[in-house]
């Protein structure tokens, strides 16, 4: 424990006690040390069944759980403990992968996280697994080798096309609902609220990559 910090990750979670006994002796760490208390989060691995049947519980287990890790890669701990063969269609982990996004919102974990692609070749192998976990609702994936980092920031950065889409369309709601309209129509589509939120997602995502 060191400042700066910004987190730790847990492989291998079994359930909620885990976390709490961890987050507890962090606490204890930060405030021996002169720490700012909560400055490290934790970033919970699910690589066991049991994890994922008790996923929601280690999701919400500690304040200091900053993301979750639904690992769903060929041939890893995942997949034997599982049982599944891994096919770039995925339907095999699915349900895991979802269950695990669905966890990480409903705790209020806007930026839960997945992986890993063992070929450290096949490059546009990687990028569709990416593009499937960014689809479905992951927004970052863990690397397992240097030749993967550019393309996973890559797919899980906006891109300025969207960027700019999504602002417009927020400046045009804005001007709209200022005269009293709830509802728009940007560009042929339908726009309210829920759009508009979803839209400055995306520009709060690419302000603080600094786009």
């Amino acid at each position: 424990m060191v400042p700066g910090l910004a987190g730790l990750f847990l492989p291998k979670v079994f359930g909620a006690e885990e976390i709490v006994r961890i987050d507890a002796v962090v606490s204890h760490i930060e405030a021996r040390e002169g720490l700012e208390a909560g400055s490290a989060g934790l970033i919970a691995s699910f690589e066991t069944a049991a994890s994922i049947v008790r996923c929601e519980e280690i999701a919400a287990a500690a304040p200091r759980v900053s993301s979750l890790f639904g690992i769903t890669g060929p041939n890893g701990d995942a997949a034997r403990e599982l049982g599944f063969e891994f096919t770039l269609e995925g339907l095999e982990s699915l349900y895991a992968r979802s269950r695990v996004i669905v966890a990480a919102r409903a705790a209020g974990l806007h930026h839960p996280v997945t992986g890993v692609w063992q070929d450290i070749r096949d490059l546009d192998g990687f990028r569709r697994f990416a593009l499937d976990a960014r689809r479905l609702g992951y927004r970052g994936m863990v690397c397992i080798h240097p030749s993967h980092v550019a393309v996973a920031n890559e797919v899980f950065t906006p891109s300025p096309e969207t960027v700019d889409f999504s602002r417009r369309m927020v400046a045009a709601f804005r001007q709209a609902e200022a005269q009293g309209s709830a509802a728009i129509d940007f560009e042929g589509q339908h726009i309210d609220y829920a759009h508009v939120k979803t839209a400055q997602g995306v520009i709060d995502l690419a302000e603080s990559l600094g786009l």
